[in-house]
């Protein structure tokens, strides 16, 4: 399965995700194609096509439950399967800086393995749903050693995109620092 980023849908479900925790934190019980369409910065068309599957939270003149939307939208993603997660990266500092992040998600368990001379033989012996790789200084070895892990999904942040049969998200730190600084120059190309 090889996956380079993240699709379309699964980019999208997230953020629908955070915006009706945000919406349910705030006591709304309901809420509009429209008014989810402008928390979202995307179209009332494309909101009612990405929910259209849900619909028993949905309906004409209404809106949508923003609990029960809320509930599916989670169950889909996993949230609350109590999944685990190993961070793998130079100091343990990293790991304390995700867990709430992923606890947020609902990963219950979150184990830090560190990026030293042992590692490729540590990250064989995982069995955890998903590996968070911050640091790889070999590429070859450390999909070898995923691959012979019993490891469900990878979160690769390193500049090395891994080409693997599971799950892969490949989203360098530094892909997305060179992304927003290109729309930063874009941005002030169009201020002069």
């Amino acid at each position: 399965m090889k996956t380079a980023y993240i699709s379309t849908g699964a980019k999208r479900l997230p953020r629908y995700f955070r915006t009706l925790r945000e919406c349910l934190m705030n006591g709304e019980i309901k809420i509009s194609s429209s008014d989810l369409a402008k928390k979202l910065d995307t179209t009332p068309s494309q909101v009612r096509a990405d929910l259209n599957k849900y619909s028993g939270a949905g309906l004409q003149g209404y809106g949508y439950n923003v609990k029960v939307l809320y509930t599916e939208i989670s169950r889909e993603l996993g949230v609350g399967d109590g999944m685990t997660a190993a961070v793998i990266g130079p100091d343990s500092e990293n790991a304390r800086f995700l867990s709430p992040r992923l606890e947020g998600r609902g990963i219950s368990n979150t184990v830090f393995v560190p990026s030293d001379e042992s590692v490729y033989s540590a990250i064989e012996g995982l069995d955890t749903d998903i590996a968070i790789v911050l640091e790889c200084d070999d590429k070859e070895k450390m999909q070898s050693a995923l691959r012979l892990s019993c490891v469900k999904g990878v979160w690769n942040m390193t500049q090395s995109d891994f080409d693997l049969d599971i799950p892969t998200v490949n989203l360098p730190i530094g892909d997305i620092l060179s992304a927003l600084m290109y729309e930063i120059k874009q941005n002030m190309k169009g201020e002069k």
